[in-house]
């Protein structure tokens, strides 16, 4: 899937305005400004709900054919930025498996795109409870609560992952907003390196989130190279060199100087 990519007003007041001198600050102490919401959060977490329903809801009545029909049209909708289609076939789903805990998963992902934090909240909590062990269930409520900047619940919710959803791009990211949204020094810098190598080459918000990073460090010219990389990732321009020794193959744009 290509991502859609739209510049968000936060991330163009960074690109016209500079670093804010608070990055400087080695843990910051207030909550963070809106530049730590990052600009591509409706195009990440479809990806990662189950691809099917589960064969049993809870109360043991087995799902029929059409429920899944259904919420695997509901799910490609979301995928292909088709609102209507998906609001219809989500509650088709609903009507005919209204336990099925992927279809609660899937709206949660699609409120957040919304910015609809509570609502999302509500669905990503009835999923779990639904099933527990639901997969990205915990990356799903770390977007909501990186969404509601509620940044040390989000990190709570993914510290002890393991396996892989520990090892998701998705989960990566949203681990490195919580430790931007957190101002820790270390964090930031440690899963932004991650976030560079695991998400798809043309997800510009890992150099947003790299860039926010290094701001932090006060590392201000690897900082604005970075956001570079981000408007070029943006408009689709140039081309990431790969070549140069103890720099991530993201980091670096041909001809644009900078890097780690």
């Amino acid at each position: 899937m290509r991502f859609r990519f739209k510049a968000s007003t936060t991330a163009v007041l960074w690109l016209g305005l500079g670093l804010p001198t608070a990055f400087s600050q080695q843990r910051l102490q207030q909550p963070q400004p809106a530049s730590f919401q990052t600009a591509q959060n409706d195009d990440h977490l479809a990806e990662v709900t189950p691809t099917s329903l589960s064969l049993q809801s809870r109360s043991g009545r087995r799902l029929t054919l059409k429920a899944q029909q259904h919420y695997q049209a509901a799910r490609a909708a979301a995928l292909d930025h088709h609102p209507e289609v998906y609001a219809s076939e989500t509650a088709k789903t609903l009507s005919l498996s209204p336990e099925a805990a992927e279809v609660f998963l899937l709206r949660a992902t699609q409120e957040v795109a919304a910015a609809r934090y509570s609502s999302a909240l509500c669905d990503v909590s009835r999923a779990r409870a639904l099933n527990p062990r639901i997969a990205y269930g915990q990356t799903v409520l770390a977007s909501v609560f990186n969404g509601m900047r509620d940044y040390e619940d989000a990190f709570l919710a993914l510290r002890d992952l393991q396996g892989p959803e520990a090892e998701s791009w998705q989960t990566i990211y949203e681990r490195s907003r919580a430790e931007l949204g957190m101002g820790d020094l270390h964090g930031a810098d440690q899963w932004s390196r991650r976030l560079l190598a695991a998400a798809p080459r043309d997800f510009a918000d890992a150099h947003l989130v790299r860039s926010q990073a290094l701001a932090i460090a006060s590392r201000s010219d690897e900082s604005h190279a970075e956001l570079i990389l981000y408007q070029h990732s943006l408009t689709g321009q140039g081309q990431l060199g790969t070549g140069l020794s103890g720099s991530s193959p993201r980091e670096l744009l041909k001809g644009a100087g900078g890097g780690n």
